[in-house]
């Protein structure tokens, strides 16, 4: 992967083969009750996705959606990481490759 953007404060990593970052998402997602990380990382990925309207995207994806790339940046405490399902999270997404 390579960084590139406006300053160091707005750096964004692109994924091999991507050209452009088109749109970038946040989401949010907790799990208090079973502290499950997994759970509350797909919380996060579904709450980034559930509301967005992007009326241009089948102009912009001409070759249709299995050719775009979804990079998926999660913010957690490091003990919880190895226990991410990230097979589970890229089920979340519909379209494209998905690198988590």
């Amino acid at each position: 992967p390579s960084k590139e953007g406006t300053s160091a404060a707005m750096a964004v990593t692109k994924m091999d083969g991507m050209r452009q970052a088109l749109f970038i998402e946040t989401g949010f997602g907790a799990d208090q009750v079973g502290l499950d990380p997994t759970k509350a990382a797909s919380r996060a990925c579904r709450n980034a996705i559930e509301f967005n309207s992007i009326p241009c995207i089948r102009e912009l994806m001409t070759d249709g959606y299995d050719d775009m790339l979804i990079r998926v940046t999660l913010c957690l405490p490091g003990q919880f990481l190895a226990a991410v399902d990230t097979e589970e999270l890229r089920r979340i997404f519909p379209y494209g490759t998905v690198d988590v």
